[in-house]
């Protein structure tokens, strides 16, 4: 997920260039989790008055006995991450 929102995939290209998650800046702290079992990968992060929550399916049928990789995308000039 890029901080606009827009929602990049390897395994599902009809998902990519598409802003169905939500928009973060800097100092945001956004928490990404992999589940396995119902293939999905779900982008959290704390904010007043709710918190934000995204879920992305994924498909692992290319990728059965691989290993799953988590990229960010740095797109902006001053982009950074920090794995906490």
């Amino acid at each position: 997920m890029s901080s606009n929102g827009y929602i990049w995939s390897n395994s599902n290209p009809s998902d990519n260039i598409k802003q169905n998650g939500f928009s973060f800046q800097t100092g945001s702290s956004v928490a990404v989790e992999f589940d396995p079992i119902n293939k999905k990968v779900i982008y959290s992060m704390e904010a007043d008055p709710q918190p934000f929550k995204y879920e992305q399916t994924i498909d692992l049928s290319s990728n059965a006995i691989g290993p799953v990789h988590f990229c960010a995308n740095l797109c902006s000039k001053n982009d950074e991450i920090r794995i906490l």
